[in-house]
């Protein structure tokens, strides 16, 4: 067989399969079976049901399927493309009604009205004391945090330049200035978001330099954002229990140094309500104790001095 024919037995071969699939779209499938109504119809139930949970995909399965066969059989023939009009209002009801589902809303419901978990056996546990800080000072006022000649320059511009200061053990310190003036990149520069341009930046004595944000957060340099953050979807435990991970991955430890913390700052009696039930001075002082929540036991204290002395 020469190339030749091979070639036109296999554009016929092409052509044959394709005329095949075009005959049945055109004479068994639905015009209307791939059109983008249907390709709406999986974000419509996951809108309706709720986002982000199996349970908000299977709720409107349930709801929607059963609801467009009923319009087609008995309005269909009268109104041509009525699905499409309630899938529209069905829409506009969600996101006037329950923006992120109807599992969301019923469960945020439920649990407004269901009494607050007996959380006390975790308030039990044996834990460090959160009094005890993570780098022991060298004496009562001692320097803790000092910071000298601290520069940054983005390029050509320069944010902050010759910036010196220091915090003594049971201290607080504010950093106050008009807009623009440095603050939040200042606190970039301490976290370790960014790196400097000049100076140093020493805790108990040993340079932050060169340390990851989450380095510095296991050193005990906790931090809360101008804007909260919370999970929105967790109960106000849980979100200071995030908290904690950086020092601990015991479920029970963790826990116990959740409740600590929320006790620390008057927020254990909502410890099992979800964040939406807090006004924004709660969420304030809930992300206080999640910064809070972040210590450790002395010996993983002492290895992050290590790790820290090491890069320094």
């Amino acid at each position: 067989m020469s190339l030749v024919d091979a070639r036109g037995r296999s554009f016929l071969l092409i052509a044959l399969v394709a005329g095949v699939m075009a005959a049945v779209t055109i004479m068994v499938h639905d015009p209307y079976l791939l059109g983008p109504l249907v390709s709406a119809q999986a974000l419509i139930m996951t809108l309706f049901g709720g986002v982000g949970t199996l349970w908000g995909a299977v709720i409107g399965a349930v709801v929607r399927i059963p609801l467009a066969e009923t319009l087609r059989a008995s309005l269909g023939h009268i109104l041509p493309g009525i699905q499409g009009v309630i899938y529209g209002l069905v829409i506009i009801v969600v996101i006037v009604v329950a923006p992120e589902g109807l599992y969301w809303r019923v469960r945020d419901h439920m649990v407004k009205r269901r009494p607050a978990p007996n959380l006390a056996p975790a308030r039990q546990a044996q834990v460090p004391a959160l009094t005890t800080p993570r780098v022991q000072p060298r004496g009562k006022g001692a320097d803790l945090l000092q910071v000298s000649g601290l520069s940054k320059m983005f390029g050509g511009p320069q944010a902050l330049k010759d910036v010196s200061f220091t915090v003594r053990s049971g201290t607080i310190v504010g950093i106050i200035g008009p807009n623009g003036a440095g603050k939040t990149t200042l606190f970039n520069l301490l976290n370790g978001f960014y790196g400097y341009s000049a100076g140093d930046v020493l805790l108990g004595g040993k340079t932050l330099k060169g340390l990851r944000p989450n380095e510095i957060c296991r050193l005990g340099v906790g931090r809360t954002f101008q804007v909260t953050r919370p999970f929105a979807r967790m109960t106000v435990l849980d979100n200071v229990v995030v908290g904690t991970l950086a020092s601990t991955h015991d479920r029970g430890s963790a826990l116990a140094r959740a409740h600590a913390a929320l006790e620390r700052v008057d927020l254990a009696p909502k410890a099992g309500f979800g964040v939406k039930n807090l006004t924004n001075l709660e969420l304030r002082l809930m992300e206080l104790a999640r910064a809070l929540a972040a210590r450790t036991s002395r010996n993983s204290r002492n290895g992050s001095r290590r790790a820290a002395a090491s890069r320094g």
